[in-house]
């Protein structure tokens, strides 16, 4: 007879307690960036990523609109100061040479303190009257005499030619684009200080940063700036744009994220971490593509010219410098031009990602850009170049020779800027921080050697090379340009009045400096386009800058976070780039209402075993994502105990069953039902008794022997023997058997057994998958085959299971069935 109980292991899920779940957060706009905020003071950062910080914080006179119109903004009104008026009149300043600036009532400070006339007169000033030590706004200042109050509200500013002191009209005064700083923070600080020492930051302020603009810094932001992984803003829930246009932005928090790789932002992207970013070119076409496929939801992207009018050029220096300056010749540097295939360069180093350079100021902005005619253009000939440069007195020395030289009938020889016999070679400059520009440099070393010009490049920090091009000693090197959208930022940057400043090459020439002076003067916008015209048109002819490419800004955001990103083709000035203050878009954008809760997973990390069991300790990890508002936290509890915040991957160790629950909220309250996880471990083998030898009673033909086996944890699953070393055979499953005892259908034939020592070995295996074994010898005697010891069966009895273990007490029977009748089923 045999009994067997498999004992149940049975549970009910807890439903979680989750009453205490925090209120729900702010809206949070993130912005992913490749470039760092390289200092929080704005007359100090050179990245595009700290401009777009200081519009965010900062405000300017006036703004740029999606189209790059010029907005209102501190000013709600200017223009120049009508001639008859009494001071015009007084002073005898010619008509457009002052302007005046009404100002909002609305406006304060970030620390409350409200902002007034005072503030803008101290800013313009500031700026103007030390202009050599105030450098970063020097476009603007260059021109700027003094500023005065008029009043609370208005405050003139007096237009001048610096290098005759005279009064002069200017057409750019309604763009003056310099961040307003606070008078009342400022005015014991000195200038060289602010320009170079000043950290940003007021210590003992609150908040940390005063400006006016739309988003205010949190107490974090120096320490957050220091360890450069994002910087947090909140909206200023004081800011004048609502009183004065009713406009508000309708988000809590931005956040800018700094990334080193290309594919962790990609990530951020497509898991929820971030709302927009602007990527490397091959990362963002993959991202463009899976769009494109339906492979990637949620997602939408753009790809056009910078609004910052952004452009890489070749920029070849203009100063006497070096014991080689042959690049001084016009027919090198046109040559130089005739050989750079710009087609090439946007195809395959842009990716596609760019239109081909040409002129100082970017197409993106259509009022002022000049695009040279068919005459003008130099189209990529290399025959053409090298016949050029065989005319003009650089040859080769001799026949099969690879570099061309100096002769004595070229202009580099007649105006001693190099030696006869010189060899035609030049040195180039090369950002480490944009891979594409080594291998730009690389393709043109090539390409310039078929002009038998040598080319050697050398790859840099841009701060090095920065402050090798303002020392004005090199060669050429590969560089940008971004600019306002009025021209005069950009026209002045390559004038006489720029150098030892912003112009970088040294370039001039009376054409360029006569057109672009009329320009700035020139209030009629009609008459000053055919300046500004002539003006880029005479620094394309003279070729000190190769203008390359002008790169399209590559973003991608999500729809499905906020709405309101517009169409950037037709306000290319929506764009997070645009950084002159109150961009329209954070105006416009409205977060999309969060109904879904987060997805958590968990993952376990162990020993699997047999059935679902785990034979050694567990340790559990959950991960979280959210698609909209972002994760807030993650609880977890064990057995039905209490919830815990999950922090760290937890580990269960003990044996037996437990139930692993968890969940997630996210920051808008939205929270997950609670999932379970069922988690099963046995890490002890079943127990097995020796066999032992009931009896052994040769006259009536039967031998027994009996063990024990059980397991306290997962239960027994398979009984095994094997005889004599043969393979084990099964004694099928427990939860087959019943209460009654039937043989096997598993038999033991001992017939051909030889007389003598066996060898019984038994395996007993439990539902985790762990085994556990033990063996008998036996010895079977001449009397056995006497009493005629036949086919025998092997019978398993199973009894005394209790509380939570499986024990089963099996008896091998060895008898023999009756002569002629097959073995019993």
């Amino acid at each position: 007879m045999a009994t067997l109980f498999m004992m149940s292991l049975g549970y009910a899920f807890v439903a979680a307690d989750v009453s205490g779940a925090d209120e729900p957060e702010e809206t949070v706009l993130r912005i992913g960036f490749m470039q760092k905020v390289d200092s929080l003071n704005p007359n100090m950062g050179l990245t595009d990523a700290a401009h777009v910080f200081y519009g965010l914080v900062y405000d300017s006179l006036q703004s740029v609109g999606g189209d790059f119109g010029t907005e209102t903004n501190l000013a709600i009104g200017w223009g120049p100061v009508s001639a008859s008026d009494p001071a015009m009149v007084a002073s005898g300043e010619p008509f457009g040479s002052v302007w005046g600036f009404n100002l909002t009532d609305n406006a304060q400070w970030h620390d409350g303190e409200p902002f007034t006339a005072d503030d803008v007169v101290f800013t313009i000033n500031l700026n103007a009257q030390n202009y050599n030590e105030m450098w970063a706004y020097q476009p603007y200042a260059y021109f700027i005499d003094y500023a005065e109050k008029i009043n609370d509200r208005t405050v003139r500013v007096h237009f001048f030619d610096r290098d005759t002191g005279d009064p002069m009209p200017v057409a750019f005064a309604e763009s003056l684009f310099l961040p307003m700083v606070p008078e009342h923070m400022m005015r014991e600080m000195t200038p060289p200080d602010i320009a170079f020492s000043w950290t940003g930051v007021f210590e003992d302020s609150d908040p940390p940063i005063v400006g006016t603009g739309p988003f205010m810094a949190t107490e974090n932001i120096y320490q957050e700036w220091l360890d450069g992984d994002q910087l947090t803003l909140v909206r200023n829930p004081n800011y004048h744009w609502g009183p004065d246009k009713g406009l508000y932005v309708q988000f809590d928090k931005l956040v800018m994220y700094f990334y080193d790789d290309a594919t962790a932002m990609s990530l951020a992207l497509k898991t929820g971490g971030l709302d927009i970013a602007q990527f490397p070119p091959q990362t963002y076409n993959a991202i463009k593509t899976d769009v494109q496929s339906g492979d990637l939801d949620d997602i939408d992207t753009f790809d056009g010219l910078k609004c910052t009018q952004y452009w890489t050029e070749i920029s070849i220096n203009k100063n006497t410098a070096g014991d080689n300056q042959f690049r001084l010749d016009p027919a090198v540097r046109q040559a130089l031009a005739m050989a750079t295939d710009k087609t090439y360069i946007v195809d395959n180093h842009y990716l596609g990602l760019a239109e081909e350079g040409s002129t100082l100021i970017s197409p993106v902005n259509e009022k002022w850009h000049y695009e040279p005619t068919a005459d003008e253009l130099y189209n990529f000939d290399i025959e053409a170049a090298s016949q050029l440069l065989e005319d003009a007195g650089y040859r080769y020395p001799s026949d099969g020779a690879t570099w061309r030289e100096v002769e004595a009938d070229s202009l580099a020889a007649q105006e001693m800027w190099a030696l006869v016999g010189d060899k035609c070679a030049l040195e180039m400059m090369i950002r480490r921080e944009f891979p594409e520009e080594r291998d730009i440099a690389a393709f043109l070393e090539s390409q310039w050697a078929l002009l038998g010009i040598d080319l050697e490049y050398e790859v840099m920090d841009e701060a090095t090379l920065g402050t090798m091009a303002y020392s004005y000693g090199y060669d050429t090197m590969i560089w940008y340009w971004s600019a306002d959208p009025d021209p005069n930022f950009m026209l002045f940057s390559q004038s006489i009045k720029a150098w030892n400043g912003w112009n970088d090459n040294m370039y001039t020439s009376d054409a360029y400096e006569e057109n672009y002076s009329l320009s700035v003067m020139e209030l009629d916008p009609v008459t000053r386009k055919v300046y500004t015209d002539n003006a880029q048109r005479e620094n394309y002819r003279d070729a000190y800058y190769i203008i390359l490419a002008y790169p399209h800004q590559t973003y991608a955001w999500r729809t499905d976070t906020f709405t309101g990103w517009g169409d950037w083709s037709e306000e290319p000035c929506r764009s997070i780039d645009a950084f002159w203050g109150g961009n329209p878009i954070y105006f416009d954008l409205e977060p999309v209402p969060d109904v879904d809760p987060p997805t958590t997973y968990a993952s376990v990390s162990t020993a699997d075993g047999d059935n679902d069991w785990y034979v050694s300790s567990a340790e559990i990890h959950l991960s979280a994502s959210d698609d909209s508002s972002g994760i807030d936290y993650t609880k977890y509890r064990v057995d039905g105990g209490a919830w815990q915040d999950y922090t760290e991957s937890v580990e269960i160790a003990t044996d037996g069953f437990h139930l692993f629950q968890y969940y997630s909220a996210d920051t808008v309250g939205n929270i997950e039902d609670v999932q379970a996880l069922e988690v099963k471990i046995d890490t002890d083998a079943p127990l097995l008794w020796t066999l032992q030898v009931d009896g052994i009673d040769f006259d009536s033909s039967n031998v027994t022997l009996a063990w024990s086996c059980t397991d306290f944890i997962s239960g027994i699953c398979l009984v095994e023997v094997s005889l004599d070393d043969d393979e084990y055979q099964g004694l099928d499953n427990f939860t087959t058997w019943t209460s009654e005892f039937d043989p096997l259908s598993t038999y033991l034939d001992l017939t051909e057994a030889e007389v003598g020592d066996h060898l019984l070995s038994v395996r007993v295996k439990d539902n985790a998958g762990l085994v556990s074994e033990v063996s008998l010898n036996f010895t079977i005697s001449s009397s056995s085959r006497i009493l005629g010891m036949t086919p025998l069966a092997l019978g398993l009895l199973v009894a005394a299971i209790a509380g939570v273990a499986a024990t089963a007490a099996v008896l091998v029977m060895l008898r023999a069935p009756k002569r002629g009748s097959p073995p019993s089923p």
